[in-house]
């Protein structure tokens, strides 16, 4: 018997296609619903359809007859009591909030522990937090995360300053031509927008933070009633790391085995559901 831990895409997609296989699959997840980091991106501005994705997986999984089992907290003797003769750990990543960022790790930026500093999921999960009327956004990974937060900021009327460690905006969203269009649309408003490109995030104060150019000494200070971050996120597979040796076959998918796109995280899925024997 397959059991499946995380009910994101990953882990949906492991259930989907051992239970395809005619495999009695049991999926465990531990809040009340199944969906994952998507639940989080498709509240973004012109990101909603992505939900469409996951709503399909959970329809598939109900009608092959997977056993899911919402607000589950599965730690290893959960698993086992279930005497799986497989396990697929996709139980995801969570925001790292410590201000330590890729180009200077030893030196990471000060006052990120004020409550006035977010996570990306922060921001898009709490409708009814008051922003202010400045915010900074610190993109450490260049990808779409940074942008949807920052378009969501602009939506509700916030002045966003933009900065990254990285020479363009968004770097690692040029293959799919998502560039243009996404400045396009922060450029219009009704926030204010301006990049700062090459920076190092340096200190938070209320109100305001300081960044300093990659290659300069010369520190600026930007307005910041608000201030999100997004750097790498940490990997969540201790469970992995408890299991792999006590069943004969476990496999860490998704996030869980290294934060990572929504095609790359099914695609692992996929394949771990389909090398059970």
């Amino acid at each position: 018997k397959p059991v499946a831990v995380g009910g994101g895409p990953a882990g949906m997609e492991a259930a989907r296609v051992a239970a395809t296989a005619g495999h009695k699959v049991v999926l465990m997840e531990a809040s009340a619903d199944l969906g994952g980091l998507i639940n989080v991106a498709r509240r973004a501005p012109k990101l909603h359809v992505i939900g469409d994705y996951v709503t399909w997986q959970e329809s598939e999984i109900y009608r092959l007859g997977v056993d899911v089992r919402l607000n589950n907290y599965a730690e290893a003797d959960d698993v086992l009591a279930e005497s799986p003769d497989a396990v697929i750990v996709a139980t995801g990543s969570m925001p790292r909030l410590d201000g330590v960022q890729t180009v200077r790790p030893a030196i990471p930026a000060r006052g990120v522990e004020l409550p006035h500093v977010l996570s990306s999921v922060d921001l898009l999960t709490d409708s009814r937090r008051n922003l202010g009327k400045t915010a900074l956004l610190f993109d450490d990974v260049g990808h779409y995360e940074a942008v949807a937060a920052a378009e969501y900021l602009v939506t509700q009327g916030v002045d966003v300053t933009f900065a990254t460690r990285f020479p363009s905006f968004a770097p690692l969203m040029e293959t799919t031509l998502r560039n243009d269009p996404a400045m396009q649309r922060l450029l219009a408003g009704p926030g204010k927008f301006r990049l700062m490109n090459r920076m190092f995030l340096k200190e938070i104060r209320e109100g305001e933070a300081d960044l300093q150019p990659l290659q300069g000494e010369q520190v600026e200070t930007v307005k910041a009633d608000t201030v999100v971050l997004v750097f790498d996120r940490d990997a969540l597979r201790s469970l992995y790391d408890d299991l792999f040796q006590r069943v004969g076959y476990c496999a860490v998918v998704g996030d869980a085995e290294s934060p990572k796109d929504l095609q790359v995280a099914v695609r692992e899925g996929h394949l771990a559901a389909r090398a059970i024997a």
